[in-house]
């Protein structure tokens, strides 16, 4: 027997490989024009509220909330049956549920104020075609604190309108807008905008007495 095969030194095995930690990484990344419209969206949004007043804007805020709820569920559908370019094996379920909520999310935050802006200007446009007075009444006094932090409180009556499409709608303005007393009539000049949310297009009025 050869002593040399006994001399021979064992040979390296290769090194096994790692497995990968156990987890679910969601990776998201957004586009730059995305972000951009995100930003325009922003600003319009906070234009609109400061140079808007709605005699009811409920309806506004829901068809935004709306909109993005579908945008976030479409994106959000498209992101977990597109095969990801980094998936080595089929997701499991669990990263299927983490996507879909992560992405809906972060689909329903960011396209949120770009809608809302959006809906707000297509609503604005050519409000003045059609001026109506509207009658109203005020319901109720309260102070409110400075939005500017300038200190003190500002006066604000809420107040409810009949609309000549037969809705009641419920509102609130600056007390120096109006004739500030409970349970007195006021005529509101307001525009139906193109999505159906009235628009205050003028001070408050008193009611015209009857001759």
């Amino acid at each position: 027997m050869s002593g040399d095969d006994e001399l021979e030194p064992p040979s390296a095995e290769a090194p096994e490989p790692r497995e990968p930690p156990q987890g679910t990484v969601i990776r998201i990344a957004f586009p730059r024009w995305a972000v951009v419209l995100v930003a325009i969206g922003w600003l319009l949004a906070l234009r609109l509220e400061m140079t808007r007043d709605y005699v009811g804007r409920g309806r506004l805020e829901l068809m935004g909330l709306a909109a993005a709820s579908v945008f976030a569920l479409v994106n959000a559908l498209r992101f977990v049956v597109i095969p990801r370019a980094e998936d080595e094996a089929p997701p499991t379920r669990t990263a299927i549920r983490g996507r879909f909520v992560v992405v809906f999310m972060m689909s329903w935050v960011v396209s949120l104020p770009p809608l809302y802006g959006l809906l707000g200007l297509v609503n604005s446009v050519g409000v003045m075609d059609d001026v109506v007075r509207v009658p109203c009444r005020a319901t109720r006094l309260e102070a409110r604190l400075r939005p500017n932090g300038g200190g003190g409180r500002r006066p604000v009556v809420h107040y409810t309108c009949m609309m000549p499409d037969g809705r009641s709608l419920a509102g609130r303005a600056p007390e120096v807008l109006l004739p500030a007393e409970v349970g007195k009539p006021l005529v509101i000049p307001s525009a139906r905008g193109r999505l159906g949310v009235w628009l205050r297009v003028g001070a408050p009025e008193p009611f015209p007495e009857a001759n």
